[in-house]
C-alpha cells in the first residue's frame, strides 16, 4: 500500500507543479549600440563626478571620506539640472541612500551653503529645458572638461 500511494503523491505533485518548461537555445541577444546622446550623458556624468569628488573630497552630510558617490540635490532625471555644479555634491553611499527617502538633511546643508534664493533657482531651473541637443551636450562637455582640467 505505501508504495501505491507514493506513486499517487507524484502524480498530485506533478499537477501542482508543472515541470518548466524546455528554453529556446537561440542566438545570444545583440547589445544596442550606444546612441550619440547616452555617450555624451555618460562622459558628462563621469566628468561631473570627477570635478565635484576633487572640489569637495568627503560627504557634505556626514563627513566621511570612504564609499563616496556624487549625489544629486534634485534627481538626475531633471536634465536640466543633471550636471550643475550646485546640484551635485559628494555624499557617502548611505547618506546618498537616506536622501532617496529623507530629503531634509541635504536640502538644509545646501540652503545654509548657498541660501534659499540658490535652492529656488535651482528648483526653477529644474522645471525648465526637457532636453539638449547634442550640440548643448557637447558644448557642456567642453566647458565641464575645461573645469575638471583646471
Amino acid at each position: 500500500m505505501p508504495i501505491k500511494r507514493a506513486a499517487e503523491h507524484h502524480l498530485v505533485m506533478a499537477a501542482i507543479h508543472p515541470a518548466p518548461k524546455p528554453t529556446k537555445q537561440g542566438k545570444p541577444k545583440k547589445r544596442k549600440k550606444k546612441t550619440a546622446r547616452q555617450q555624451l550623458e555618460r562622459q558628462l556624468d563621469a566628468v561631473v563626478r570627477e570635478i565635484v569628488l576633487r572640489r569637495d573630497g568627503r560627504c557634505v552630510i556626514c563627513g566621511k571620506t570612504t564609499n563616496l558617490q556624487c549625489g544629486h540635490l534634485i534627481t538626475r532625471t531633471k536634465r536640466s539640472v543633471r550636471w550643475d555644479l550646485k546640484n551635485c555634491n559628494v555624499q557617502c553611499a548611505g547618506c546618498n541612500f537616506y536622501h532617496e527617502h529623507n530629503p531634509h538633511p541635504y536640502v538644509n546643508w545646501f540652503i545654509g551653503r548657498y541660501g534659499l534664493a540658490e535652492y529656488e533657482s535651482l528648483f526653477a531651473r529644474s522645471e525648465t529645458i526637457g532636453k539638449y541637443t547634442i550640440d548643448q551636450l557637447e558644448t557642456m562637455l567642453i566647458e565641464l572638461t575645461e573645469i575638471a582640467k583646471g
